[in-house]
């Protein structure tokens, strides 16, 4: 089972570097974003590991007392893991990642078809890649106080270098750098010294340590061309000053 996803589609998406894991940390964290997730939407009452369906059905128990099981079994089967010591190259709690930890789920209703589908990739040994959580939002569920609701959770939760709430369709238009800083609907920057950078009439806040930066009222689509000449003036106005840069410090 898998979200009817399009670039139209409203996602939230947080980004962080150089936070290496082993394998016991990973569910650890995983199952208790999760957990914070499903809480907040409890009219989602069933949660499921994307996962081969030949396996298992992947549904993981109201108290969560398979989830360590499911995640692990729906780890795909080319993945190799690092434990010290040992000639060992599956995974284990003690485990680090060649490549990353990967976890994804589906969070739905059981009267109407409404969904989060939830990506979690993390533990990366390279410092220069991105550790990130991307939760795609169900037009049935869509709204400007759900976005911002998921995306505050992951901010607190996750702590990340930036995180945004956009749509792929708007994204392809910016035309943005690959590993560069995404901008969106609402950007969250962990440095908030990018406010006085920005123009005057672009609305910020402060969230956690950072800065909440707002491009337009509510999330657009590729048809708002307001919102995407927004969006462009505060790319330009923070890519002088490295602020763009998704894994290195800015600029002084």
């Amino acid at each position: 089972m898998r979200m009817r996803y399009s670039s139209r589609n409203l996602t939230v998406c947080a980004y962080w570097y150089d936070r290496p894991l082993r394998g016991g940390e990973f569910l650890q964290q995983a199952r208790s974003f999760v957990t914070k997730l499903v809480s907040t939407f409890p009219a989602l009452s069933t949660l499921r590991v994307v996962r081969d369906p030949r396996e298992s059905t992947g549904v993981i128990d109201h108290d969560f007392s398979n989830f360590d099981n499911e995640v692990v079994a729906a780890l795909p089967k080319e993945y190799v893991f690092i434990t010290p010591g040992t000639d060992n190259r599956k995974f284990t709690r003690e485990s680090t990642a060649r490549t990353l930890f990967p976890a994804s789920f589906l969070l739905t209703s059981d009267t109407a078809n409404v969904e989060l589908s939830v990506r979690i990739s993390a533990g990366r040994p390279d410092s220069q890649s991105s550790n990130q959580v991307i939760i795609a939002i169900s037009p049935e569920l869509e709204s400007p106080q759900t976005a911002r609701t998921i995306l505050e959770l992951c901010v607190r939760f996750w702590e990340p270098k930036y995180a945004f709430v956009g749509r792929s369709e708007v994204q392809n238009l910016l035309n943005q750098p690959v590993g560069s800083v995404r901008i969106g609907w609402l950007t969250y920057l962990s440095d908030a010294t990018a406010r006085r950078h920005l123009p005057s009439d672009i609305r910020t806040e402060q969230l956690s340590s950072g800065i909440l930066i707002h491009a337009s009222d509510s999330p657009g689509f590729a048809s708002d061309t307001q919102d995407i000449e927004r969006m462009r003036r505060i790319l330009d106005a923070l890519n002088p000053h490295g602020l763009l840069r998704g894994h290195s410090r800015p600029a002084k």
